[in-house]
């Protein structure tokens, strides 16, 4: 009797079924991101702004968050029901407003508005558990804020960092951060007074803009109703796809107190979708259509002044919109395993967001409330908060309102702004103080 070889041997397949797992995973995941978060629950513990967050590498067990308070809190997440910090960081003087784990974790660093970075030992979490800990080593060369920084791939002990004096000088518009996905392929770039942009790393020029044009839905918003805006606070964004190969959703705070999630196309499908434009043609696009309508403003990016504009694919349908802030979202985190969102921004709390009444460390998360709320006119009580926001050292309750109305105040301001109406942010051939030729200020902006 002849044996088949142990090549055609038949039962279940290593490959296939992990292929098949999988799928089957990626399946799950898409349809809980489809449906939304829905629930959410806060996390309370600074007595102020909660300006930046950032997740442990690899398993993201530890959720480390920074404010103007100004402590920096570590969150274990591998609790099963979370309802105070593990461990507390102390040694700043001045707004926390950026954080980064080692590629390890054995680390944690702060960057403020002091222009300092600490250095703390999670080794010594559980030391920290009654009393904060302090820094075990303090950077003091920058001559500015800390804006943002990255850990060394392969070095616990190395970060960069970026300064605000350094932020300004990659781009004419004021970049607020930069964030890879986790292939390192593409990166998304935060700027006041625009979109969240889309880079491939091969090109210098973007693949995509995120707005809030349209509801999740597809229905446009209508004309006066605030949408995804940028104006006011530096914003943190995040790539995520928890249980997937790639990171396929993009995050990010907003000025109208919501976050937005995109569903992100690959780079090959929005290579086909952007447009190019000659210059020839550009300079004679009127104000216009061809029905006579004004034109909506086309925003092109190109290397040089007489090249071709490049215009990146609008992604105007948010896949959901995340409610539970009563004011301005600064930061976003997708978490890398579980199905859930940390966001936090003006407000001294952070908000865990779910697609389910229950997570993995958060259990019997309620129904985050639908309606958003709008910014009020201008109005004697808010006066008076604001300006006891400004004076006052207190941070309770009451302070926190006092902040919610200064940052009402600042967006009446400021709110409606856009990058091409504000002088000092565009390229003028006329200043001075520019170089003669233009040519030298590569991926400039032009309307």
């Amino acid at each position: 009797m002849k044996t088949l070889p142990h090549r055609y041997s038949f039962g279940p397949s290593t490959e296939v079924s992990t292929r098949l797992l999988r799928k089957r995973t990626a399946g799950a995941v898409e349809k809980l991101f489809e449906n939304g978060f829905p629930y959410s629950k806060k996390l309370s513990m600074h007595t102020s702004c909660v300006n930046s967050l950032a997740l442990s590498s690899g398993d993201g067990r530890f959720l480390a968050s920074g404010g103007d308070d100004p402590f920096v809190y570590i969150w274990d997440l591998y609790q099963e029901n979370i309802t105070q910090p593990t461990c507390g960081f102390i040694g700043h003087k001045g707004n926390v407003f950026t954080l980064e784990f080692s590629s390890s974790s054995k680390y944690v660093f702060s960057g403020d508005t002091d222009n300092l970075i600490h250095m703390y030992d999670m080794a010594r979490i559980g030391e920290h558990t009654n009393r904060p800990g302090s820094a075990l080593r303090t950077f003091t060369r920058h001559e500015n804020s800390i804006r943002a920084m990255s850990s060394h791939p392969g070095n616990d002990e190395y970060v960069t960092a970026l300064s605000k004096t350094s932020v300004e000088s990659l781009h004419i518009p004021e970049v607020g951060s930069v964030t890879f996905d986790r292939t390192g392929s593409k990166l998304a770039v935060t700027m006041l007074h625009h979109r969240p942009t889309i880079y491939s790393l091969m090109d210098p020029h973007p693949f995509a803009t995120c707005s809030g044009a349209n509801a999740p839905n597809g229905t446009p918003i209508p004309k006066g109703q605030r949408s995804y805006s940028n104006c006011c606070t530096i914003k943190h964004g995040s790539f995520g796809g928890p249980g997937l190969e790639t990171d396929i959703y993009y995050s990010a705070g907003s000025d109208d107190f919501r976050t937005y999630v995109w569903k992100i196309p690959d780079l090959e499908e929005l290579e086909q979708r952007r447009e190019r434009i000659a210059y020839e043609r550009w300079q004679n696009i009127g104000e216009v259509d061809e029905t006579g309508d004004p034109r909506q403003p086309v925003i092109g990016f190109t290397s040089r002044n007489n090249d071709a504009r490049t215009i990146p694919v609008d992604l105007s349908t948010p896949l959901f919109r995340l409610g539970g802030h009563k004011s301005i979202v600064n930061s976003t985190l997708i978490h890398p395993r579980y199905p859930m969102i940390f966001t936090s921004g003006v407000e001294r709390h952070i908000v865990a967001h779910s697609p389910l009444p229950s997570s993995p460390c958060i259990p019997d998360l309620p129904l985050t409330p639908e309606k958003v709320r709008s910014v009020p006119r201008q109005n004697v009580n808010d006066t008076r908060l604001y300006v006891r926001a400004l004076l006052s050292g207190r941070s309770d309750d009451e302070e926190d309102r006092a902040t919610i109305a200064l940052f009402d105040h600042i967006l009446r301001e400021e709110g409606e702004q856009d990058l091409f109406e504000v002088p000092s942010r565009i390229w003028d051939p006329d200043d001075d103080e520019m170089e003669e030729d233009p040519n030298e200020y590569a991926d400039d902006l032009y309307l």
